[in-house]
């Protein structure tokens, strides 16, 4: 979140100028972060709803396929209300430095909306690790992967997952408390009460800190473990290609990842890859997430408020800006590993679809030795 309001930003600004003054954060750093911001959660918006156009089109017919429209869902409301939160941030820009007195303080809808915004990227985050983990145990155990995930299974996670979400996010929107103040203007704003710091500390201890933390590690074992698919994948297929002489090594049957990552086709690879890559930009856009929630435990002051205030809305607005680069980019990834998602985009997955209804409708007309045969 961001600075409560104007006038304790004045009166703290001596306070701990040496940090970061108002100044230097309201005239250079929050028009450089809102053109950013803007720019990011406008492409988010475009790009995952063509995304979900596209995975809708393929048909939800398969856990993977099912769980990426899901994270594309959840990606869109993320960066929806993260936009909504960009146009009133560059709205308190200007209420700030033309010292306007608005009806509505543009702060209130910043708090209301970062929490909001936070539902739908703990869903996010939570439905790309299940992706990791279900492709993981697709490599390690493709006879039972078909049983454990099953369509049913995955949209009963990725409920609960959403039900999670709500619950933990939740409090924090129902103990704001929307207040007017001033004195010859009623200006509408928000207080922070005691319930509203409370259950704010207590958000910030699940979902920055616990859940950002195993989903971080979680995605690293998942991701390593792609990679090392990968990597066995491409080594034993050298080896497959090569001349075979007498002496050479063979490799023997056994269940190792080498001789699994063998045994899949081209377009279970792709699918590995395309996992992995997730992973690795989750890890990426995720540091800054356990960064914060590790700094405000060990820095004294560093919080909305605190000594270093300035300091931390700054750090905590570069940590939004990764998270909407984290639910924007995926689109980018499916269309290069994932070539029915490029075929939907093309729109020759309903053309392949009706084609193949009538190759089997014909198929069976034939197979009745005439039936059906004007």
């Amino acid at each position: 979140m961001l600075v409560n309001n104007t006038s304790v930003l004045s009166e703290r600004e001596k306070r701990y100028s040496d940090v970061l003054t108002a100044y230097e954060y309201n005239t250079y750093f929050r028009q450089t972060f809102s053109t950013a911001w803007l720019f990011i959660t406008g492409s988010g918006i475009i790009l995952n709803s063509v995304s979900i156009q596209a995975f809708f089109t393929m048909g939800l017919k398969d856990s993977v396929t099912t769980s990426m429209f899901y994270q594309s869902v959840a990606d869109l409301g993320f960066v929806l209300a993260a936009f909504i939160q960009a146009l009133a941030f560059v709205v308190r820009i200007f209420d700030v430095r033309d010292t306007t007195i608005l009806t509505l303080d543009p702060f209130l809808i910043l708090a209301y909306f970062a929490n909001i915004r936070q539902i739908f990227y703990s869903v996010a985050i939570l439905t790309t690790t299940f992706i990791a983990v279900a492709r993981c145990m697709c490599v390690y155990m493709p006879l039972k992967f078909k049983g454990m995930f099953t369509i049913k299974r995955t949209v009963a996670t990725l409920s609960g997952f959403t039900i999670f979400a709500f619950l933990n996010h939740f409090p924090t929107v129902l103990t704001l408390q929307v207040v007017s103040k001033g004195q010859n203007v009623t200006r509408i704003g928000v207080k922070f009460s005691k319930a509203y710091r409370l259950a704010t500390d207590i958000e910030l201890l699940t979902s920055d800190g616990i859940l950002s933390s195993a989903t971080e590690v979680i995605g690293v074992i998942c991701f390593t473990v792609l990679v090392r698919c990968l990597q066995n994948s491409s080594k034993q297929r050298r080896v497959m290609r090569a001349p075979f002489s007498p002496g050479d090594h063979v490799i023997p049957n056994g269940d190792s990842t080498a001789t699994k990552a063998i045994s899949l086709s081209g377009k279970e690879l792709q699918v590995v890859r395309q996992v992995a890559l997730l992973c690795a930009i989750y890890i990426f856009c995720n540091i800054p997430n356990v960064g914060v929630a590790v700094s405000r435990l060990i820095i004294p002051g560093f919080h909305l408020g605190g000594g270093l205030n300035f300091l931390y809305s700054m750090v905590v607005s570069l940590r939004v800006l990764f998270d909407c680069l984290n639910s924007s980019v995926n689109f980018f990834v499916y269309y290069k590993y994932n070539s029915k998602f490029r075929g939907a985009l093309c729109g020759e997955g309903k053309g392949k679809a009706e084609t193949r209804k009538t190759v089997i409708s014909h198929g069976t007309q034939c197979k009745g030795g005439g039936k059906g045969v004007v």
